[in-house]
C-alpha cells in the first residue's frame, strides 16, 4: 500500500508539473519602444519589440494593431482602417502581421529574446482631418498559435496636420469604461464570438421544419437548398488552426469552450443573394469525411483564422461524413457538379447595388477539388458568351486523378485571377487512398503549368495533424499565406516569410514554406 500511496503522489506531481508547463506562454512581449519618425515622408510610427521566445519555440507571430484614442479623457478607443493603397484594399481595421525566427546559432532548449521592427505608415490609416490621437495594440503569439500573451497597454501617439510635431508617448489607460457609439471599448478588437455562415447545400431535407442541423440528411437531393447559420467560435480560448470541440462527439459541444453551430435559417435563392453583404465572398467546398456540421465549423474557422473581412459560404455535398465512407462520398461528386456550378453562376452574376470589384474567392479541400474543377467546367460551357471571373482560388491537398487535373486546370486557370496550388509529400491521408483504392492523387506532389502557384506545404505539415491531410486550416502559416494571399492581394515572391523560393526550380514558379529555424 505504501509503494501504491508513493506512486500515486508521483504522478499527481507529475499532473501538476504538465498543468503549469502547459499554461505558459509560447512567447512574451517584454519591451516596447516607440520613435517617431519626424522628416519621414510619409510620416510613420516605428515600434521596435523585444519579443522572448520560450524553449522549443521557434517563431512568433506578431500582430500590431491601430486605433483612434478619443474622448476627453481619451477614455474610448476605435480601430482604424487601412487606407486604399496599391493593392486597392480599403475600409478594413488595420493589423500588421509579421513573424519573427529564432536565430540559427541559438540554443533551441533556451530562452532567446529577438528584436524585430515594425513601421506603420500614416499614408496607409484613415486618420480624421486635424489633430487626433493614435494607439497601437501588440499582440504576440507561438507560431504554431498555442498561446496569445495579454495585449499590451496601449502606445498613445499624438498626431498633428502639420506632421510630425513634438510628439508625446504614453500608455493608454489599460481599464477603459463602457464606450458610446460611434466609438468602442478596447474589446470591440477582438472579433466576435459569434458569426454567420451562408451555405448552399444539395443534401435532401428531412426535417421541413427543423432550425438546427437535423433539417438536412446524408443523402442527394435534385434541389440546392439555400440559407445561413450562426456559428459560435471560443474566441477567448481558441488557437489559430484548430477546430476546438470535445474528445467525443456524444459529449456535446459546449458555447464559450467549442465551435458549435446554433441554428440554421434556410433562404430562397434571391433571398440568399440580397443577405450576401457586398464585399468580397470565401467560398469553400469541402472534401471526403464531412458533414454539413463539419462543413459549416471549418468554414467559421477559416473565415476566422485567415482573418477574411467579407461574408464566407459553405458548399456542403452529401458526403456521409465517415472515414469508411470513402467510395459512397465518391459516389456522390458527380451528381453534385451541377448543384456547385449552380452555387457559383448565383454568386458570380452581379446583382444591383453591388460593386463590380467584388470578388468571389474559393478554397477546395480534398475530393472538393474535383466538384470545382468540374463545376468551372460547366459553367464555362454552360454560358461560353459570360465571361465569368473568379478571384483567388486555392486548391489544396486535391484529390484528384491526374489525367481529371490536367484536362480540367486550364478552365480554372481561365477563369480565375490567381490559382494557388498547394501540396504536401507527407500527406498521410491521400497516401493511404493511394494504396487502399488505387487512385493517384495529384495533391501529393508538385504539379507546374503557366500561371499556377504551386507550394509544397512538407514544412508547414504534420501527419499530427488530420493525417498530415488537413495543413490547409491546421497550420498557421499556410493561414497567414492565405490570408496574405486574399486579404493583401500580394503574389508569393512577396509573402516571404512564410514562403521562400524554391532554389532547385528556378525556373518554376514554385515555393516552400520558409522553416523557422
Amino acid at each position: 500500500m505504501a509503494i501504491c500511496r508513493w506512486l500515486l503522489r508521483c504522478w499527481c506531481v507529475i499532473l501538476l508539473l504538465a498543468l503549469l508547463v502547459g499554461r505558459g506562454n509560447a512567447a512574451t512581449l517584454v519591451n516596447l519602444q516607440w520613435n517617431p519618425d519626424d522628416a519621414g515622408i510619409p510620416p510613420a510610427d516605428h515600434l521596435t519589440l523585444h519579443v522572448l521566445l520560450m524553449p522549443g519555440e521557434q517563431s512568433a507571430r506578431i500582430q500590431a494593431r491601430a486605433a483612434l484614442v478619443l474622448g476627453e479623457e481619451c477614455e474610448f478607443v476605435e480601430p482604424v482602417l487601412r487606407r486604399a493603397g496599391a493593392d486597392g484594399i480599403s475600409g478594413r481595421d488595420y493589423v500588421a502581421d509579421l513573424f519573427v525566427y529564432r536565430p540559427g546559432d541559438s540554443d533551441r532548449d533556451s530562452a532567446v529574446l529577438v528584436v524585430e521592427r515594425v513601421a506603420i505608415l500614416h499614408a496607409d490609416l484613415q486618420l480624421p482631418d486635424g489633430p487626433c490621437r493614435l494607439a497601437y495594440e501588440i499582440r504576440v503569439a507561438g507560431a504554431d498559435g498555442t498561446t496569445y500573451v495579454q495585449p499590451t497597454p496601449l502606445l498613445d501617439v499624438l498626431v498633428t496636420d502639420r506632421g510630425r510635431q513634438t510628439l508625446n508617448a504614453a500608455l493608454a489607460p489599460q481599464a477603459m469604461p463602457p464606450a458610446a457609439p460611434p466609438a468602442a471599448a478596447l474589446s470591440s478588437l477582438e472579433p466576435p464570438g459569434r458569426r454567420l455562415i451562408y451555405y448552399a447545400t444539395n443534401r435532401k431535407i428531412i426535417k421541413s421544419d427543423a432550425r438546427s442541423l437535423a433539417r438536412f440528411g446524408d443523402e442527394l437531393s435534385g434541389q440546392l437548398s439555400f440559407g445561413r447559420s450562426q456559428v459560435n467560435i471560443p474566441v477567448a480560448s481558441h488557437r489559430v488552426g484548430d477546430l476546438e470541440g470535445p474528445i467525443c462527439n456524444w459529449w456535446g459541444r459546449k458555447a464559450g469552450e467549442h465551435f458549435c453551430v446554433e441554428w440554421l435559417d434556410d433562404s430562397p435563392r434571391q433571398a440568399f443573394a440580397r443577405q450576401l453583404p457586398a464585399n468580397d465572398v470565401l467560398l469553400f467546398v469541402h472534401g471526403f469525411n464531412n458533414s454539413l456540421e463539419d462543413a459549416l465549423l471549418r468554414t467559421a474557422q477559416l473565415r476566422h483564422d485567415v482573418e477574411f473581412p467579407g461574408p464566407a459560404v459553405s458548399f456542403s455535398w452529401p458526403s456521409a461524413g465517415s472515414v469508411l465512407a470513402y467510395r459512397d462520398d465518391e459516389k456522390q461528386v458527380a451528381p453534385s457538379v451541377a448543384a456547385l456550378t449552380d452555387l457559383l453562376e448565383t454568386l458570380l452574376t452581379p446583382r444591383t447595388g453591388t460593386s463590380t470589384d467584388r470578388k468571389l474567392h474559393v478554397l477546395a479541400h480534398s475530393m472538393g477539388n474535383r466538384l470545382l474543377l468540374e463545376a468551372v467546367t460547366a459553367l464555362a460551357a454552360r454560358q461560353p458568351q459570360q465571361q465569368y471571373k473568379l478571384g483567388y482560388v486555392v486548391v489544396a491537398a486535391a484529390d484528384v486523378d491526374e489525367k481529371a487535373f490536367r484536362d480540367s486546370l486550364p478552365n480554372l486557370l481561365n477563369m480565375a485571377q490567381r490559382v494557388t496550388y498547394y501540396y504536401s509529400a507527407e500527406d498521410v491521408a491521400l497516401k493511404a487512398g493511394q494504396r487502399l483504392y488505387g487512385s493517384k492523387p495529384v495533391g501529393l506532389a508538385p504539379w507546374f503549368a503557366p500561371a499556377l502557384d504551386t507550394i509544397n506545404a512538407d514544412d508547414a505539415n504534420s501527419a499530427w495533424v488530420g493525417w498530415g491531410h488537413r495543413y490547409y486550416a491546421g497550420s498557421d502559416r499556410v493561414l497567414l499565406d492565405m490570408n496574405l494571399l486574399v486579404n493583401r492581394r500580394l503574389e508569393p515572391q512577396r509573402r516571404q516569410p512564410p514562403l521562400r523560393a524554391d532554389a532547385q526550380t528556378t525556373d518554376r514558379r514554385h515555393w516552400l514554406f520558409a522553416k523557422p529555424d
